[in-house]
């Protein structure tokens, strides 16, 4: 393997990893919506998950939700985050 091959690999690492972590986040988040079932499940997802990383038990049915839209929302923070460094190391090569 030689270096221009091995630069071309990595340069390829970051949009894929972007796209794959915007997909993700994407359909996390669809679903997460489409499993609410009322605008107060919604609403309450924020302080849900707080309890849930705070070791307060909750009903089985209750994290499901804010998980989905918890772990679309990073998915999503993350392939913003993979593209905006993309297209920073394209503009600097």
């Amino acid at each position: 393997m030689t270096m221009h091959t091995r630069t071309s690999a990595a340069s390829l690492l970051l949009p894929v990893g972007a796209a794959l972590a915007l997909g993700f986040g994407a359909t996390l988040l669809v679903l997460g919506l489409l499993t609410a079932r009322d605008i107060e499940q919604m609403r309450r997802a924020p302080e849900v998950i707080w309890a849930a990383l705070c070791g307060v038990p909750q009903a089985d049915d209750v994290v499901t939700v804010p998980l989905l839209l918890g772990s679309g929302t990073i998915g999503l923070l993350i392939g913003v985050a993979l593209t905006a460094l993309t297209t920073r190391a394209s503009a600097s090569a």
